[in-house]
């Protein structure tokens, strides 16, 4: 008869800040269903509403692929806040309660499911995010798995070649420009107008209210725009945020088992990296190949949840 991997679904969860997503795919890692419910992030929304949130989508995701629960091969839970071995218990007993018995689960967090969404499943490559901050991941098949990391400790730390890493800088090029202690810029105007102010000075207000960390990072796009337009000082930002990345993400390439010829598949992933004509990817790309020769870059080619289904295909595979 057929293989039981033939016959199984594999489930992803990808439970994010606002929403929870669970997919479903085939052993072919076709998507056979879909589901969404709220916030899984413990630390906001409890551990009833995140477990709730989780089981609901599961069960809804089920339900529209026409599978049960027996039909189950494996699942990986990619979730926000759930990074310590107690906590991930948490969430494994969880699973063994809901399908009554022990599956392969793995519960793994959002840079391996972003890498996973650019190589179709395989733990093997590095990843790099640039959102609001950055980070920098790198697995080796084979090599016990161990991840490697650099970068993201947050936007006090560092962060470079972040979103909001970006921002900052565009702004201090503004009040270096008014006090004399650097160049014209053509981010003054543009940045101003987008906030619309006036004045540098009124950019204090703006920045020290509240937390500032998204709103910092939602000026980059005016950054990439002004570089486009042909302004040094933005080009700048945007090349030194470039070799920041490409620093991180070659700490990485060293510390993994990479032979000199073999291909580096790296994923590029965060919205700072992916948007159309993304002058920060090109940089990047051309920042990369003089450092990792081999290097293949590579595009999340469907969605986080669907990655974390490939992961879970991937797992059962290797387990059977």
């Amino acid at each position: 008869g057929p293989s039981k991997i033939g016959m199984s679904v594999f489930i992803g969860v990808d439970g994010g800040g606002t929403k929870t997503k669970a997919a479903v795919v085939s052993s072919s890692g076709s998507v056979l269903g879909e589901a969404q419910r709220g916030s899984s992030n413990w630390n906001n929304v409890g551990r009833d509403s995140a477990k709730a949130a989780v089981i609901e989508s599961i069960t809804e995701a089920l339900e529209k692929a026409q599978k049960t629960k027996s039909d189950v091969g494996a699942i990986v839970l990619g979730m926000a806040g759930v990074d310590r071995p107690d906590d991930k218990k948490v969430v494994q007993e969880w699973m063994t309660e809901y399908f009554s018995r022990d599956l392969p689960v793995d519960i793994t967090n959002d840079g391996v499911v972003a890498l996973a969404s650019g190589t179709n499943g395989s733990k093997h490559g590095i990843v790099v995010i640039s959102g609001t901050g950055c980070i920098a991941l790198g697995f080796y098949k084979g090599a016990g798995g161990e991840q490697k990391r650099a970068s993201g400790w947050g936007p006090l730390l560092g962060d470079e070649g972040s979103g909001f890493a970006i921002g900052q800088a565009a702004l201090i090029a503004i009040v270096r420009e008014k006090d004399g202690r650097g160049p014209a810029t053509a981010l003054t105007g543009a940045i101003l107008k987008h906030l619309g102010v006036d004045s540098a000075m009124n950019i204090i207000p703006w920045i020290y209210n509240g937390t500032p960390y998204d709103r910092v990072a939602g000026l980059s796009p005016v950054v990439y725009e002004t570089a486009r337009a042909g302004d040094a000082v933005a080009m700048g930002i945007v090349e030194n945020g470039a070799s920041e990345l490409a620093l991180s993400i070659h700490c990485v390439y060293k510390t993994l088992a990479f032979t000199t010829d073999e291909e580096v598949p790296v994923v590029f992933a965060g919205g700072n990296l992916t948007h159309d004509g993304s002058l920060l990817k090109e940089k990047l790309e051309a920042a990369l190949k003089i450092k990792i020769p081999h290097v293949k870059v590579l595009l999340p080619q469907v969605e986080p949840v669907v990655g974390a289904a490939l992961l879970a295909r991937e797992m059962a595979s290797s387990q059977n």
